[in-house]
């Protein structure tokens, strides 16, 4: 069917319990924006939602700019290496392009991998805010929004499942500005639609 049986799931969490002691960003009762919990949680899961797209989009982005850059450094290093040992093309070909290729391979691979899941999430963010919309106009039921909202976090899995994993330090290194960017975006839709959806905030 698609999803993860129990005994998978048991294995990798072993896995993982192996090689992580820091389970502090778990215990985090603020792992989304607190401003949600001022909506009905049909609504406030969507937000939630938003929140954990945009944030991968924009941790992708960044990760497969990354891949790129570094890239083009090394490639510019073995072009001056090259030109300051005066090599013959054919020696560069063997003594710097051929131990490489590998890297630059898995490279260009990971950079095109990252980029599309990026764009991927984006479309994803996309849906999100198309249903955001109804939301606010009133045009939409709790069902409806529920149903939407459950098939939204399947595409978000089957996306996830076929893409490759982002380094924690790379998670860790954007986690404080994706945190603040996110905050202030979701703390801006919260009141909108308490204003337009004439909810009291809580």
């Amino acid at each position: 069917n698609g999803f993860p049986d129990n005994d998978d799931i048991v294995s990798y969490s072993n896995k993982y319990l192996k090689k992580e002691k820091d389970f502090s960003a778990f215990n985090d009762p603020t792992w989304y924006e607190s401003s949600t919990d001022k909506l009905p949680l049909h609504i406030g899961r969507i937000l939630c939602q938003r929140e954990n797209v945009s944030w991968e989009a924009r941790t992708r982005k960044k990760y497969a700019v990354a891949i790129l850059s570094i890239s083009i450094v090394v490639a510019v290093i073995i072009l001056v290496i090259a030109s300051y040992r005066n090599l013959e093309f054919q020696s560069i070909v063997m003594k710097l392009i051929l131990p490489l290729f590998p890297a630059f391979y898995w490279a260009v691979t990971y950079y095109r991998e990252n980029q599309k899941a990026s764009e991927s999430m984006i479309q994803v963010k996309e849906q999100i805010h198309q249903l955001l919309e109804k939301v606010k106009d009133g045009i939409a039921s709790e069902e409806e929004i529920t149903k939407a909202s459950r098939e939204l976090q399947n595409v978000i899995y089957y996306k996830r499942r076929d893409t490759p994993s982002v380094f924690d330090w790379i998670y860790n290194k954007f986690r404080d500005k994706n945190e603040l960017l996110e905050s202030e975006a979701a703390k801006a839709i919260v009141e909108e639609i308490l204003k337009r959806y004439s909810l009291p905030g809580r």
